[in-house]
């Protein structure tokens, strides 16, 4: 179990543990069918697209103009990380 704090719930939404998110993971891939790579694509675009909101909404300024620097670590987590770089590197 991880030191860092756990929360519950930001901004009125539920947060999931990493227990429950893989869970969740779990249960996609042998009862839905879904493939792993599909999952992993679809949360790193999602995490490039709400950014890239948070950077035109909260900064003002686009991709181009804004130093990104990603770090990602092991595991899914990571792989999603390299996906949202890869999805900045295309798109902008």
């Amino acid at each position: 179990m991880s030191k860092i704090p756990q929360i519950s719930e930001f901004q009125g939404l539920p947060v999931l543990t990493p227990e429950k998110m893989k869970y969740i993971d779990k249960v996609a891939v042998m009862e839905y069918g879904l493939k792993e790579n599909f999952l992993m694509e679809i949360a790193g675009r999602k995490f490039y697209e709400e950014t890239k909101k948070y950077i035109d909404e909260k900064i003002k300024k686009g991709p181009k103009e804004t130093k990104i620097s990603v770090l990602c670590g092991r595991g899914n987590n990571g792989v999603d990380c390299v996906v949202a770089a890869r999805y900045f590197i295309e798109n902008d």
